[in-house]
């Protein structure tokens, strides 16, 4: 096997490594972020904290939920006369600026 072989089998290696690392990094990441995007970006941004609402069209009684970058605490709301209990619904969250 001459020196060009070697180099190329030792540069398609690398390049197979690196391009292993990068899908396995994207989809840890990925699912991270998918799994709770609140919770993803506080733990990524450091020292954040938020008391949310989440309004729903319709209902006079909105969600109320508050993360920090390490919890995220979806909160139960009694609506009303005691009847109606309201709690956060993450497939309904919006999270488009």
């Amino acid at each position: 096997m001459e020196n060009k072989d070697k180099l190329f089998f030792g540069i398609l290696f690398i390049c197979l490594a690196l391009i292993t690392f990068l899908i396995y990094y994207m989809a840890n990441e990925g699912g991270q972020c998918v799994k709770n995007p609140y919770l993803y970006g506080a733990s990524k941004m450091k020292n954040v904290e938020c008391s949310c609402q989440q309004y729903i069209e319709g209902s006079g009684c909105p969600a109320n939920f508050d993360f920090n970058d390490t919890t995220f605490n979806p909160q139960i709301t009694q609506c009303g006369g005691g009847g109606f209990v309201q709690i956060i619904k993450l497939n309904d969250l919006d999270i488009t600026p």
